[in-house]
C-alpha cells in the first residue's frame, strides 16, 4: 500500500481509536471489496472509496457507532485532498530540460574545475540478513574492510524453549499433533496438499489463497473452534502478513505452522505475544498430513468442541 497523504490520514483516524492490526485488517477488506490494490489517492473516488467499500469494512469490525465517528472526522479532510490532488498543474509554458553541459576542453597547464566528488558506496554487513554469515570464513579480516559486522546472537545452551516462553526462539521443539477443531483453515498454494485435506470424509476444511480469504476466515472462525494451517513451503501470503493479522485474531483460533525456516523462525521469534501457543509441524507428506486432520477432527466430536 502507498504512503500517501490520503492514506496517512486513514491511518492515524482508525488507529485512534483501534489497533494497528484492526487497522490492517479494514484495509485489506475495504480494498478487496473495492478490487483495487491500493488507496485512491486523486478524484471521486477517494470519496466513492470511504463512503462505501471502507465504511462498510469500518462497520463490520468496530461497530456502526465508532465507523460513523471516523468517516465523520475523514470526510472533510478526504474532500480537500482529493480536491487539491486531481488538480492538474498549469500549463501556460512548456516545462524545458535545462541544457545539456557540453565538456569544455583544459588548455595544458590550467587547473581543472572542480567536480562533485562520486557518493561513497557502503556495503551493508551480510550478517545482518544471512544468519549463517557469522559461521562462514572471511579472506579479509573485518579491520581492513572498513565493516563493522554485527556481533553473532548468542546461542542457548541446553534445554528446550518452553511454548509459554515470552519470545519464541529457532530452537522451538516440534509439534506431532494438531489442536483439536471443528473447521480446518488451509492456506497453501500446494494443490496436492489441499487435495489431501479437501477429500477427508466428515471433516471442514476451507482453503484459502490469499490475504483477503485469509481475513475472512479469521473472522468467520470467532463462533467455532478452528485451525488454521499455514503452509510455510507454498505459501499464499507472507510471514509478516500472518503476524500482523495475528493479534487480531479470536481466541478459538490455533495457528499450525507448517515447514518453518530459519528465517520465518526469526520473525516468529520477534513477533507480538499472540503467536505464543502456536503449533510448529514438519511440514510432511500430504497424507500424513491428513492423517492428522483426521484425528484432530476425531477429538473435536468426542469433547464436542
Amino acid at each position: 500500500m502507498s504512503s500517501s497523504p490520503i492514506q496517512r490520514a486513514i491511518t492515524e483516524a482508525i488507529e485512534s481509536v483501534a489497533s494497528t492490526e484492526a487497522r490492517v485488517s479494514i484495509l485489506v477488506r475495504a480494498l478487496g471489496r473495492a478490487g483495487i490494490a491500493r488507496v485512491p489517492e486523486r478524484g471521486p473516488e477517494v470519496m466513492r472509496f470511504l463512503e462505501g467499500p471502507l465504511l462498510d469494512a469500518l462497520v463490520e469490525r468496530l461497530g456502526a457507532s465508532t465507523a460513523t465517528e471516523i468517516a465523520d472526522h475523514l470526510r472533510p479532510v478526504l474532500r480537500m485532498a482529493a480536491r487539491a490532488s486531481s488538480v492538474a498543474p498549469p500549463t501556460g509554458r512548456a516545462t524545458q530540460r535545462p541544457p545539456t553541459a557540453v565538456p569544455e576542453t583544459v588548455p595544458p597547464g590550467a587547473e581543472e574545475p572542480a567536480t562533485e566528488p562520486r557518493p561513497t558506496l557502503r556495503v551493508a554487513d551480510p550478517g545482518r540478513f544471512d544468519p549463517d554469515a557469522h559461521d562462514r570464513p572471511t579472506s579479509v579480516p573485518p579491520e581492513q574492510t572498513g565493516v563493522r559486522r554485527t556481533p553473532a546472537p548468542m546461542r542457548a545452551v541446553g534445554g528446550d524453549v518452553s511454548h509459554t516462553a515470552p519470545t519464541r526462539r529457532m530452537e522451538t521443539p516440534k509439534d506431532d499433533h494438531l489442536p483439536a477443531a471443528s473447521v480446518f483453515v488451509l492456506a497453501t498454494l500446494d494443490d496436492a496438499l489441499a487435495a489431501a485435506l479437501e477429500s477427508l470424509r466428515e471433516v471442514e476444511v476451507r482453503r484459502v489463497r490469499g490475504l483477503f480469504e485469509l481475513v475472512d476466515a479469521s473472522d468467520d472462525s470467532r463462533e467455532r473452534a478452528t485451525t488454521l494451517i499455514f503452509d510455510c513451503g507454498a505459501p499464499p501470503v507472507h510471514v509478516a502478513s500472518l503476524l500482523a493479522l495475528a493479534a487480531d485474531m479470536p481466541d478459538v483460533m490455533h495457528v499450525a505452522v507448517l515447514g518453518a525456516a530459519k528465517l520465518d523462525m526469526q520473525a516468529l521469534s520477534a513477533a507480538p505475544d499472540r503467536t505464543i501457543g502456536w503449533y510448529y509441524l514438519d511440514r510432511t507428506s500430504p497424507e500424513d498430513l491428513a492423517r492428522k486432520v483426521s484425528q484432530a477432527a476425531r477429538s473435536a466430536r468426542a469433547t464436542g468442541s
